[in-house]
């Protein structure tokens, strides 16, 4: 996990190569910052996408899922409230 200013494309696409392996296959919830992961570098990633408000698991593919990283992020806060005492 990294702190970023923002959530746009132009501030997430160079992170994505950065820390992100070439050949990995990204799972994102169709915010529309993501849309061009696949063209990336000219295509070095998989992207899927997972549009919560028609399901949370992809009915074709059970692995493409955001349950990790949703996992990852409770997980963080619940340790952040607990070592900080912070809600935040």
């Amino acid at each position: 996990m990294i702190e970023v200013q923002d959530r746009r494309a132009h501030t997430l696409e160079p992170l994505i190569e950065r820390h992100i392996l070439p050949g990995s296959h990204i799972i994102s919830d169709g915010w529309a910052s993501c849309a061009n992961i696949s063209n990336i570098a000219h295509g070095i990633y998989m992207h899927s996408v997972v549009n919560h408000s028609l399901h949370f698991v992809d009915p074709q593919d059970e692995n493409i899922h955001t349950q990790n990283i949703e996992n990852m992020w409770m997980r963080a806060k619940c340790k952040l409230k607990w070592q900080f005492g912070t809600s935040r």
